[in-house]
């Protein structure tokens, strides 16, 4: 078996394009010492920032977030998903806001309590890569990297050797399920020490990596997802700390003289105490001038993944990786465990024909012949097992955070090729193939299967459109997930139902919360018919202060308005609610409607309440001011 190594060039980016001034402090200039980093700036976070996702109830709309950049400028995501692990770290994935190709993860801790939260994660803007990294309670510095001059920009030495081991026997070869594989994060002591906000601010690191990375299944159809074990401080790595080659080898070859010493035998009695599947490590390092390797992943000297304590027939030993700390995230981690799933890069980088210059034994697998990364005809991007470089333009080069996969389309294309074609690339194929046997490496000690919950997303009709999760398989209780509706041409959304209940949205999306299964239609009808009733829902109040003399326009933002007849200032009774009637009422829509408000006897909170034929619909808080 051969590390295969993620190398990239120590050279100052040049990009004139100016990248985020944060909120505060002010944007940097780049630090020369890190390749691709073309600016940094910071973020902060005010106390119950994220606490709304906290007590979110079983159906809500997306959360939206306005992110900021180390420009000045910021950018609008929305969540996609969102739930929180067993330490209680909020954990939030979703797409910039138009922009399905361009995800957004974020983790977060302390959402939910008093104080600052941490926040670490990323936001990927197609060839520039913000890293957010959780300094201390309440700040984040935001890093913007060029993609081009962060991923690898020369060939790595992918080299499935020839098998050494006798085949396996035929009966080994693992079935499809919804494998869970679990992960453990080390860091050296040095690195630990050399991170500003410490072993904390790794953990929170490695758990947006993690989630980003499992962004990266879900949208990629890949039925596999990692489990984060925890992440741990090794003992001191004995040789160079920029030595990616030499940490992945002294994991996987136990047995070689060269890498006995006590760094290799404790990560692996580490990864036998805690039950990981796979585990990668991290090191900080000063990159050197030219190239250098940013991360190893380990890829089978057999042909086919094989689990099992048998040394003869097993690939357990192939479950490991190093990486470069400044550079850990999403797409590093994310292709290093795709090597440890078997997968290569894209043709270019790793042709299968022995007359090519690049040409390396084990380029082409015979049990998995479609384990290659995917490049689009036109080459202007490239997927998570590709290399920049084989773009047709390295500087217009755009990273995707999916796997290939002949059987979903971008741009109105293909993002595989399938087996059975000419250069075949079909990685989803192949991880779903052998992501059972990397979960069936190892299994944690007291481990039990998590409650799960089965979310069906249809139309009610079967026609009219699409309806979609973002995850294939099973939901963990507690995740917020976003279904979405695309209505054909013609057709517009009639209305939503949850377990059989109408919601009040026609919104193109909806978050529901997986407290249980649950089984979402969408209805569509042709554009311009009658919109089936709806029950009403207020989402927003603008503005949402006003003085009690009254007489300036107030606009509501929700669903299922049609036919408001009346708005009321006032408060709730035990019987009804009690309240002065607004002026000049009018639905402009199913969304919204607009009113003048009424003078008020007292400044304070009050309810602004919608009625239709004398019966009261919804309601939202506004505050009327002396």
């Amino acid at each position: 078996m051969i590390p295969v190594r993620l190398a990239v060039v120590a050279a100052a980016a040049t990009l004139a394009t100016a990248l985020p001034a944060a909120p505060s402090p002010a944007a940097a200039p780049p630090d020369p010492g890190l390749p691709g980093l073309l600016r940094t700036g910071g973020a902060e976070w005010p106390e119950g920032a994220f606490r709304a996702l906290c007590r979110r109830g079983p159906v809500a709309a997306p959360d939206r977030r306005v992110l900021p950049l180390p420009d000045g400028r910021s950018v609008t995501a929305h969540a996609t998903k969102v739930s929180r692990d067993r330490e209680g770290t909020l954990l939030w994935s979703g797409r910039l806001a138009g922009r399905s190709d361009r995800p957004v993860t974020l983790a977060v801790d302390g959402a939910c309590g008093k104080g600052r939260p941490k926040v670490a994660g990323e936001i990927h803007e197609g060839r520039v890569r913000h890293a957010l990294d959780a300094v201390r309670p309440g700040v984040s510095r935001v890093r913007s990297f060029d993609t081009v001059r962060q991923t690898p920009l020369v060939r790595d030495a992918l080299r499935l050797a020839r098998p050494a081991r006798p085949a396996a026997p035929p009966s080994r070869r693992a079935e499809p399920k919804d494998p869970v594989i679990d992960v453990l994060i080390g860091y050296t002591p040095e690195t630990a020490a050399e991170t500003e906000g410490g072993a904390d601010a790794l953990a929170l690191q490695a758990k947006a990596a993690v989630e980003g990375t499992n962004q990266a299944y879900a949208d990629s159809e890949v039925k596999a997802r990692l489990n984060l074990l925890g992440t741990f401080e090794t003992p001191s790595w004995s040789g160079a700390a920029g030595d990616m080659d030499g940490m992945t080898n002294a994991l996987a070859n136990p047995e070689d003289p060269r890498y006995s010493d006590d760094w290799a035998a404790s990560v692996r009695a580490t990864r036998d105490e805690k039950g990981a599947d796979l585990v990668h490590v991290l090191s900080k390092f000063t990159p050197p001038e030219g190239e250098y390797t940013a991360g190893t992943g380990m890829t089978p000297s057999l042909p086919r993944l094989i689990p099992g304590e048998n040394a003869k027939y097993s690939t357990d030993d192939t479950g490991f990786g190093a990486q470069q700390a400044d550079t850990f995230g999403t797409h590093h981690l994310a292709h290093e465990i795709g090597h440890n799933f078997g997968l290569n890069h894209d043709y270019l980088t790793d042709p299968i024909d022995p007359d090519e210059d690049n040409y390396r034994p084990g380029n082409h697998n015979p049990y998995y012949p479609d384990n290659h990364g995917f490049l689009p005809k036109d080459r202007t991007w490239v997927d998570i097992m590709g290399y920049n470089m084989s773009c047709a333009d390295e500087d217009k080069c755009e990273n995707k955070m999916w796997f290939s996969n002949p059987r979903q389309e971008y741009d109105g294309a293909p993002r595989g090729v399938a087996l059975g074609s000419k250069e075949p690339a079909d990685s989803t194929r192949v991880m779903n193939l052998t992501g059972p046997v990397l979960a069936n490496y190892r299994t944690p000690g007291g481990s039990t299967d998590p409650k799960r919950h089965a979310l069906t997303a249809v139309p009610q009709d079967g026609t009219g459109g699409t309806v979609s999760a973002p995850s294939t398989g099973l939901f963990a209780t507690g995740d917020q997930v976003t279904v979405t509706a695309a209505p054909e041409t013609g057709y517009t959304i009639d209305r939503w139902t949850v377990d059989g209940k109408v919601q009040p949205t026609r919104a193109a999306s909806l978050s529901v919360t997986m407290d249980s299964d649950h089984y979402v239609t969408v209805k569509f009808v042709r554009s311009g018919a009658p919109l089936s009733p709806i029950p009403a829902a207020l989402t927003a109040v603008s503005p949402d202060t006003g003085s009690v003399k009254g007489g300036f326009t107030v606009t509501l933002t929700g669903g299922g308005l049609t036919g408001t007849t009346q708005v009321l200032a006032g408060t709730p009774t035990a019987g009804g609610f009690r309240g002065v009637a607004a002026t000049n009422v009018r639905v402009v829509d199913d969304t919204k409607v607009t009113f003048t408000a009424p003078a008020y006897p007292q400044a304070g909170p009050v309810q602004f309440a919608t009625a239709r034929g004398g019966s009261l619909t919804a309601s939202i808080g506004f505050t009327y001011t002396g």
